[in-house]
């Protein structure tokens, strides 16, 4: 997984809190306002402290081990390239292979023509 999208979710989850959150303040807001008693959030503020005890956990093992983690994104890429760039030059030889087997070869003394060549392969 890439550094930034371990971040991403981090902040996406903490962003999740908090609308949950605002979601209990709001509830009560209402409650108090229309004289209704509130939901109980009890289950629901645990679950919100539980979870956002965890993504500070997360944080923290994230800053310790993000150096390492992104110079192993980096090799990881370096590999992924050279392997593309030995593919391409390979692709390269094996069409080089084969245009110059089709490609005539003229002698010293001879020209040979297009229609010469394709005269003789249609022997």
């Amino acid at each position: 997984m890439k550094v930034n999208e371990i971040k991403q979710f981090l902040a996406f989850q903490a962003k999740a809190l908090d609308c949950l959150e605002f979601l209990i303040k709001y509830d009560r807001e209402q409650a108090e306002k229309n004289n209704q008693p509130a939901e109980r959030t009890i289950v629901l503020k645990a679950f919100v402290d539980t979870q956002r005890r965890s993504l500070d956990i997360a944080t923290l093992l994230l800053k310790k081990h993000e150096p390492a983690l992104k110079q192993d994104e980096e090799t990881k890429a370096n590999a992924e390239k050279e392997k593309r760039a030995k593919e391409l030059k390979q692709k390269a030889n094996e069409h080089n292979n084969i245009t110059s087997n089709i490609t005539p070869k003229a002698t010293e003394n001879t020209e040979v023509g297009l229609f010469d060549i394709l005269q003789e392969e249609n022997k």
